[in-house]
């Protein structure tokens, strides 16, 4: 009888414990706010697979956690909250130098390659998780989002894309604020650079996109030259838009 009483306080005294952890995690959770700044993250080597939710034919987190179990893990969403097609890379940062070898790896496992610039200036939030406990980054995750949705409409920012990096122990989502562009993988240029604006996290309302670069370069004409009566000279330009160069690219 002495033995069950003892068990039963044990299993109240761990509940109790368990409970006050849960409630000190909920707290911290809510009281994280979003930031402004660098992050201590380096330049960032990929190793990714592209999919679109609902169309892919396997889980991309659960195929890169298995092929880099002991690898921080990191997601690129490039599908804003206008747009139903959700398109996205899931990836594995890797810390070893680029190889033959590694490249063999990779071409084997039928993932790609992506190299970022350092973060240097960010809008992120960061939470504490357990790796092994799913539904530690389900919070996070939740909980982020509508953040930083709200902080982006009151300051009127344009940030792209989402990213969400995942250690052992926090759970950072982020969105770069400058060289967007270079976080851009080759699949998502058709979205990004083609200026959809369903793919991009803005406050601004009503989303007007800047016009092309345009360079003239305007024809030399010899002085000497001598022009024919009755007719016009005209000079002629060249004209180069990045939507051009773009467009021809890809």
């Amino acid at each position: 009888m002495d033995m069950d009483a003892h068990l039963v306080m044990v299993a109240q005294t761990v509940a109790a414990i368990l409970t006050c952890l849960a409630v000190w995690y909920v707290y911290h959770l809510m009281t994280v706010v979003p930031q402004m700044g660098p992050l201590p993250f380096g330049d960032l080597l990929i190793a990714y697979k592209y999919g679109y939710l609902g169309r892919t034919p396997c889980h991309r987190l659960g195929y890169i956690r298995n092929c880099f179990p002991w690898k921080n893990l990191v997601k690129f969403c490039y599908s804003g909250p206008k747009t139903n097609r959700v398109e996205f890379a899931h990836g594995a940062i890797l810390t070893d130098a680029v190889s033959p070898d590694l490249l063999a790896r990779l071409s084997e496992l039928g993932v790609s390659i992506h190299k970022t610039p350092p973060i240097s200036h960010a809008l992120y939030v960061s939470y504490p998780v357990v790796r092994w406990l799913p539904f530690t980054s389900f919070f996070a995750i939740r909980l982020a989002y509508p953040k930083l949705d709200a902080y982006i409409q009151k300051y009127n920012l344009c940030a792209y894309p989402v990213m969400e990096i995942y250690t052992w122990t926090t759970a950072t989502i982020l969105m770069p604020l400058t060289k967007q562009d270079e976080f851009v993988v080759p699949e998502a240029e058709r979205v990004v650079f083609g200026k959809n604006p369903s793919a991009m996290l803005t406050g601004v309302k009503n989303l007007s996109l800047p016009p092309p670069m345009t360079t003239y370069v305007p024809k030399k004409i010899p002085v000497n030259s001598s022009v024919k009566s009755g007719a016009s000279s005209r000079s002629v330009t060249k004209m180069t838009t990045r939507s051009s160069v773009r467009a021809t690219k890809g």
